[in-house]
């Protein structure tokens, strides 16, 4: 069986890569079949993004990778969701070092995230070490080692995989159907073992559409370069230039930030027509806790909107705090179902704004 042909697209932001990626799709689709022709990508946000297009293409094509192969092996349900029974029958387990507490609590509040930001469980490492292909001889961690054991041979015995797992075995018995071609979307984002999973896909074309200066999921084992590795001839590789979203201003302070980079793809990327402009702000996260006013970041600009941006959802609790009190509309349109972020939802946060600002 064949290596895929393989290409990539390299899109800086708002160069329009998604677009890029749907008229390829939609292209393919019409000339080879929409069953020849699938999207893949990480996360289930970036499959929302592509299907939100109108594109030609059998609908069980557009998924995440790992859900792709769970299918592909018609597997139960990950073993992740079965943590609690783990954690049963391996009572020396059941603490924060050896298992993440999202894991072993079964929430995704604001406080298991914080735990989260305390260090790397046992569990992750032992992740990151199978993401990343490297031979369980070369572990360091004697902990990490057992523990990984022990959870392999549990799965085994229950007859389940976690989602690891699936990536392994469906590159070892190459499950993945066949086809002609593969899009990637966001491909600076996976893992070696899920590279390694698509480039031993069945396909005859393999597509990675990404950018490595936007890798957000090093801490889940990516690896940057390995995106771009191995070398590719140059008519098997295109760069979109052109933004259509990013000013000037930011361009330039974004530019001298990533060139700091030291292994890094140097890409011809130029910002669109208009200045803009880049604001530093003293205002911290302290001072919304202290009540003091949001003048700074634009609060006093009832015609516009902000949008407020931190590492962690739970950084944004002092300043939620403060906007209610002063009763200001906010809302967050990426995640609809937390009320705590969309206490009025979306549409009469907009149309209420001018009105209380």
């Amino acid at each position: 069986m064949n290596s895929p042909i393989e290409r990539r697209v390299w899109g800086p932001p708002g160069t329009g890569k998604t677009t890029s990626l749907v008229d390829a799709a939609t292209k393919a689709a019409e000339r080879f079949g929409d069953d020849q022709i699938s999207i893949c990508s990480l996360t289930n946000a970036a499959i929302r993004e592509a299907t939100s297009r109108s594109i030609p293409i059998d609908p069980e094509n557009l998924t995440t990778l790992h859900a792709r192969c769970k299918r592909s092996l018609d597997a139960p349900a990950p073993a992740e969701s079965s943590m609690a029974e783990f954690l049963m029958d391996y009572k020396k387990y059941d603490n924060d070092f050896s298992i993440p507490p999202t894991l072993r609590e079964h929430t995704k509040d604001d406080k298991n995230e914080r735990a989260m930001m305390g260090g790397m469980t046992y569990f992750d490492q032992a992740q990151i070490f199978r993401q990343q292909l490297i031979p369980e001889s070369e572990w360091k961690d004697n902990k990490v080692i057992e523990l990984n054991k022990d959870w392999l041979y549990w799965c085994r015995g229950k007859g389940i995989m976690d989602f690891t797992g699936w990536l392994e075995a469906a590159m070892e018995i190459r499950s993945l159907p066949r086809q002609h071609i593969v899009y990637v979307d966001e491909a600076q984002d996976h893992t070696p073992l899920q590279l390694a999973v698509l480039r031993t896909w069945n396909t005859k074309h393999l597509v990675l559409i990404g950018d490595d200066d936007q890798n957000l999921y090093e801490w889940s084992g990516a690896i940057p370069d390995r995106f771009y590795t191995p070398e590719l001839p140059p008519d098997r590789e295109r760069v979109l230039g052109q933004s259509y979203r990013v000013p000037r201003a930011a361009h330039s302070l974004a530019s001298n930030i990533v060139s700091r980079l030291i292994k890094r793809r140097t890409k011809e990327y130029t910002p669109r027509d208009f200045d803009g402009s880049v604001v530093k702000s003293s205002y911290r996260l302290k001072d919304a806790r202290d009540g003091e006013p949001m003048t700074e970041l634009g609060y006093n600009y009832p015609d516009k909107t902000q949008m407020i941006l931190t590492s962690c959802s739970y950084m944004l609790e002092d300043i939620i705090s403060f906007l209610r009190s002063v009763g200001a509309p906010f809302h967050n349109p990426y995640r609809k179902s937390n009320h705590k972020w969309n206490p009025i939802g979306s549409k009469a946060a907009n149309n209420a704004k001018g009105y209380l600002l």
